[in-house]
């Protein structure tokens, strides 16, 4: 929902309490428990969350749900590290423990990741149609992870030469990213890579430029992000595109009001969820003042932001 410092006080009190033998779900330990929760919302870098996912793995022995997630928590870790090998073994393996579900399709659009790196994008369709098939169930269609297999899925039509099927799929995509937070961060990068060249492709450039600002903008407030930084620039590259720097202007003069009030609240430990809350906004409206704010400033962080509007005393 966005509300880190609530998430961050309730991982806190779990993590002093006490549970002895499996919890009442059927997950090993309260350790597992923690571990599978912490490497799926809890780290901003990419290799805390690995490292926590790999304990997961290791403490969740029985083949069941529970293995099954921590196993795709630490092959898309893998995958997005750069380690193919590793990642499509954890996947594979998920799949075969729990593939009809969120997790299943999560583990497949990520395994089609994989082959299509690799050359083989006969492969990545098919796994790509197969974690569709399973997002498009009924009970599926709201879940955020599945924001994952509808990018692929249209990158990979697009590929194809097949722009409705592409058109539909992103189309799908934009219906989710509103409810994706930033504890989603890399597949919220992920999503803008794959996005971009479909729209381009589909004569959108517009939303492809919005798509590689706004995970530009977040690549700059994860630096340990593994082949998401590479990813971006071959993206941009691929796309004849440059990372969007405009000069800085005088604040005064290049604010709105509204942007102004949106800075202001940057300056805390607010999320975008609650900033929205806060200045009665959708999360969309903040996202779109931001990437206007770090336009204006001439910047692409958050904290960048912060420290340039603090050089003028009458922003912030």
């Amino acid at each position: 929902m966005g509300e880190r410092e609530r998430a961050d006080r309730c991982a806190d009190a779990a993590q002093h309490g006490h549970w002895d033998g499996a919890m009442p779900d059927g997950m090993a330990s309260l350790e597992s428990a923690l571990a599978i929760t912490s490497s799926a919302f809890g780290h901003d870098s990419l290799t805390s969350r690995r490292s926590v996912a790999q304990r997961a793995v290791d403490l969740e022995r029985e083949p069941n749900r529970h293995r099954a997630v921590a196993l795709e928590l630490l092959g898309v870790a893998l995958m997005l590290e750069g380690d193919f090998p590793g990642a499509r073994d954890v996947l594979q393996e998920a799949v075969r423990l729990d593939e009809d579900t969120s997790t299943g399709a999560i583990s497949l659009a990520h395994l089609a990741l994989i082959s299509l790196r690799e050359g083989g994008e006969g492969m990545a369709l098919r796994q790509a149609r197969r974690a569709h098939a399973i997002v498009e169930l009924p009970r599926m269609r709201a879940n955020l992870s599945s924001l994952a297999t509808y990018s692929v899925l249209a990158h990979l039509l697009a590929r194809r030469g097949d722009l409705g099927g592409a058109a539909a799929a992103v189309e799908r995509v934009n219906a989710l990213l509103p409810r994706a937070t930033e504890a989603f961060w890399w597949l919220m990068i992920e999503t803008g890579i794959l996005l971009a060249p479909v729209l381009v492709a589909l004569d959108r450039g517009g939303e492809a430029v919005t798509q590689l600002e706004e995970a530009g903008v977040l690549l700059a407030e994860h630096t340990d992000a593994g082949k998401l930084h590479n990813w971006y620039a071959e993206t941009l590259q691929q796309l004849h595109l440059a990372p969007h720097h405009r000069p800085r202007q005088q604040a005064t003069e290049a604010l709105s009001d509204a942007e102004r009030r949106v800075l202001r609240l940057l300056a805390s430990n607010l999320s975008l969820s609650e900033i929205g809350r806060e200045l009665y906004l959708s999360v969309n409206t903040v996202k779109t003042h931001r990437l206007s704010i770090y336009r204006k400033l001439g910047v692409s962080s958050r904290a960048d932001a912060v420290r340039a509007a603090r050089t003028e005393a009458h922003v912030l």
